[in-house]
């Protein structure tokens, strides 16, 4: 059940007129041929009714309207929680004492009931004459269809007001959540830094032939942990909103040739070529180096992991529209067309088999992705299984003039 919010919250209460609920009551008149009609919703506790919107000389533009229920015609229709058709205010024993009704001379009446969403009468859609009238059936249906229509606003803007309350509560979750990840995966990366220096100290030491291959599983296995680790860290910095870009200037080519060192190693050890063709002459340019390195690294770690023989190509460039493109080919295993969306979300991977084969948190190309995002980049995927890999990210990047040294 839908929570109940306040007129106020569903612009019931309005001092200008609501441009929704006028363009109903202009339909109302003209279907009716009435003079006067307008928008009210009743306040119990209060003891008033509201005017939400109205046409006529009746009630003031741009005013707060405030009149006691006990005064108002409307209140039948609460009562009875249908349409009420008065032909002749002056003649019927509930009005024709109302000084209201009697200064304005009113004469006839008109009301339908409009709605909550969980249908509680709450106000009418009323339309009034100054002379007696006996309202026909095709009066009371065209009014009655028109309230409704004042009922589906309603019910938009209710539906409106839970959707903005359950994304602030998600949105809340969701900061609660990284910020709990964050500290579990600091709790987690401390001891596990530890781990990792006590086995590398334990690889130069002479060893048994067991031991060794002990210590060997005991650090891939650490780093594997620690890779997670450090992937879940990324996400959770990621979850904990958007931050400010710490923007640097930097030659660019250098830039990606200090990320590809760390690769050369794993590359070489598979026999791989890795490459790098700098077609932007080494231009300087303005960017977040701590989100472009996250991008880079999750990339041609891929490419290195999933590629057995041939190579792993990086090419830097520049678009039509004067965007940076990074784009990484590699001769691996490819990805199956169907498969291409699907690593870009969370905890996903190309295919089950390769996942068991190859490892990997499942993380990677969703924070690449976000991260992309973040920067108002785009990045594409062009690959076949058993026929390699293309990863492309563009980039809105600011040039920084042609000497960095001066910047």
């Amino acid at each position: 059940m839908a929570k109940t919010y306040s007129f106020e919250a569903l612009g019931l209460l309005h001092c200008d007129m609501d441009e929704s609920f006028v363009n109903i009551l202009n339909l109302a008149s003209c279907a009716l041929d009435a003079p006067l009609a307008h928008i009210a919703v009743l306040e119990k506790q209060a003891g008033l009714q509201f005017i939400s919107a109205s046409i006529g000389s009746l009630f003031a533009p741009n005013e707060r309207c405030e009149i006691a229920i006990e005064d108002t015609i409307c209140q039948y229709v609460q009562e009875t929680c249908d349409t009420v058709v008065i032909p002749d205010l002056l003649a019927d024993p509930r009005t024709r004492d109302n000084e209201m009704i009697q200064q304005n001379g009113l004469r006839s009446y008109i009301g339908s009931p409009i709605h909550t969403m969980t249908g509680k009468v709450i106000g009418s859609l009323c339309c009034m004459a100054k002379t007696p009238r006996d309202w026909s059936d095709k009066d009371i249906q065209m009014l009655e269809s028109l309230s409704k229509c004042v009922d589906d606003i309603v019910i938009a803007r209710t539906l409106a007001l839970e959707d903005q309350a359950a994304r602030k509560q998600l949105k809340d979750i969701a900061a609660a959540r990284g910020a709990y990840i964050a500290h579990v995966g600091h709790e987690i990366r401390t001891p596990l830094t530890g781990i990792l220096g006590s086995i590398g100290i334990l690889k130069g030491v002479p060893l048994d032939e067991k031991p060794a291959r002990l210590v060997k599983i005991l650090d891939k296995s650490a780093h594997k942990l620690l890779e997670f680790v450090n992937d879940v860290l990324d996400l959770a910095r990621l979850d904990a909103g958007p931050s400010d870009i710490a923007e640097e200037v930097a030659r660019i080519g250098d830039f990606m040739k200090d990320q590809l060192k760390e690769f050369s190693i794993q590359a070489g050890e598979k026999g791989l070529t890795l490459r790098l063709e700098d077609r932007l002459q080494n231009a300087c340019y303005r960017f977040d180096a701590t989100a472009l390195a996250r991008i880079v690294q999750n990339i041609v770690s891929n490419a290195v992991k999933f590629t057995n023989v041939g190579s792993i190509d990086v090419t830097l460039d520049q678009d039509s529209y004067g965007q940076v493109v990074i784009d990484v080919s590699d001769t691996g295993i490819g990805i199956a067309p169907e498969y291409h969306s699907k690593i870009f979300e969370e905890f996903e991977q190309a295919d089950e088999a390769a996942a068991r084969r190859f490892g990997g948190t499942g993380l990677g190309m969703a924070i690449v992705k976000r991260t992309v995002d973040r920067l108002n980049g785009t990045i594409t995927i062009d690959s076949a299984r058993g026929v390699g890999t293309k990863i492309s990210v563009s980039l809105p990047l600011s040039t920084a003039g042609a000497d960095c040294d001066a910047a």
